[in-house]
């Protein structure tokens, strides 16, 4: 394993190089991004939470500028990869959507090396949407054309679906999502992982200090998931950000990040 040596580097492990950026001082934070996005999500949080914390965002692999074949048991390993090269103890993990599910199930799974959990539009292990519901992802529709080659038209799709709903008045966001779904290459719809063997999200397990975020106009189903997890998980704290869809810290940047850097500065130690 190869650790970044500069801020703008990569983090090499086993079949992949992951792009990492850092910056800041104190607790690590750790940034994870959901599905088809990358790093730059995360643009309008990173200058707020470097100020009290070592702030560490990563393309997930196969995502971004990161190198790969993307996987669930993979992203868990390149995460505790991560963990335990660039930051000398427990971190908090902050996740959004498929991200998320990433973070929630590494707290399951090594609890002792997180320290705090934020969670934003979060799905759930075994509470798939209504079938009939329009939140469902086309996964098998959206595999054949990647596999068709007709990748514009799958982003294209992927861009109206209702998890990618900004509000309105949003055109410079709606350049930033369509920047990052246009560099989305769809090699986890082209390599779809076998079976695979993962910690079950076992909620009672997570002790630490806790916060799940849902934009007020999230989609029902998220929205469930998110009073579940808040009512799961002990001591959690469920926080709504007006006027945001399921990509709140892009759609209310300025009030996602007033509301997590209350969080964290009354539960976990800034430098």
């Amino acid at each position: 394993m190869s650790v970044p040596s500069a801020p703008d580097d990569y983090l090499v492990v086993e079949g992949a190089r992951l792009y990492v950026e850092a910056g800041g001082h104190g607790q690590a934070v750790i940034l994870i991004h959901g599905w088809t996005l990358d790093h730059r999500m995360w643009s309008h949080q990173v200058p707020d939470l470097e100020r009290h914390y070592r702030v560490i965002y990563y393309d997930r692999r196969g995502f971004g500028r990161s190198s790969g074949i993307p996987g669930p048991a993979r992203d868990l390993q390149d995460l505790d990869a991560l963990i335990h090269s660039l930051t000398p103890g427990a971190a908090v993990l902050c996740g959004a959507s498929q991200g998320a599910r990433v973070a929630l199930r590494y707290t399951c799974m090594h609890p002792d090396l997180v320290s705090a959990l934020i969670l934003q539009g979060a799905p759930l292990d075994g509470f798939p949407p209504p079938a009939d519901s329009p939140e469902v992802i086309p996964i098998e529709r959206w595999s054949a054309l990647a596999a068709a080659g007709n990748m514009d038209q799958l982003r294209a799709e992927w861009l109206k679906h209702p998890l990618m709903a900004t509000a309105p008045g949003t055109s410079e966001l709606r350049r930033e999502l369509k920047t990052m779904v246009d560099d989305y290459a769809g090699l986890d719809l082209l390599n779809p992982s076998a079976p695979e063997h993962l910690p079950s999200m076992d909620l009672s397990r997570i002790r630490v200090p806790s916060l799940i975020i849902e934009g007020e106009n999230e989609t029902p189903w998220r929205r469930q998931i998110a009073r579940k997890l808040a009512g799961e998980i002990a001591g959690a704290k469920l926080e709504t950000i007006a006027g945001a869809g399921h990509l709140a810290n892009m759609d209310r940047p300025e009030e996602f990040n007033r509301v997590v850097l209350e969080f964290l500065l009354s539960r976990v130690n800034a430098d």
